[in-house]
């Protein structure tokens, strides 16, 4: 995706109704996985295995025009936030903040999320956008052989 001239873009958020949404917010998936955890086998970032999940999910895209640039799968009965991607080249346009802001608006207590202890662009992310970690004794952990970490948003 090109990067428009201008420093102001309307970012559209709805939840993927269609087939064809949730292909999309896949593809995203997919994509900037890859792009962000270059240590993960890329077996990891298959869309299969976002389709796989999003069946018991709320997903939200946001889109610039009709071309969907991000996604986000909530998993409204925890609160939790599954999944935030934003396609590589849409990054630092304020797609990830906007995403968050409308699960926020439909959770219905504080979010949480896990994510991988070495994915510092994450962390710093989140940090930067009022998240906290968790320190409790179930807020971090070894899954596959890599460690994450749970973090809140009040």
């Amino acid at each position: 995706m090109k990067r428009p001239a201008c420093k102001t873009l309307e970012i559209s958020i709805s939840r993927a109704t269609t087939r064809a949404e949730i292909d999309a917010a896949a593809q995203v998936y997919e994509r900037s996985r890859r792009a962000a955890f270059p240590w993960r086998p890329e077996a990891d970032a298959q869309a299969a295995n976002f389709l796989r999940t999003a069946e018991e999910e709320e997903v939200f895209v946001a889109r610039f025009g009709s071309r969907i640039v991000g996604m986000a799968s909530f998993y409204a009965p925890e609160n939790f936030l599954h999944s935030l991607y934003v396609d590589p080249d849409a990054q630092g346009l304020g797609v990830g903040r906007a995403l968050v802001a409308h699960v926020r608006a439909h959770a219905t207590g504080p979010l949480t999320l896990k994510l991988d202890a070495k994915n510092d662009k994450a962390r710093g992310f989140y940090r930067a956008h009022g998240w906290q970690r968790m320190h409790g004794s179930d807020d971090s952990g070894v899954e596959n052989g890599l460690a994450w970490e749970r973090w809140r948003l009040d």
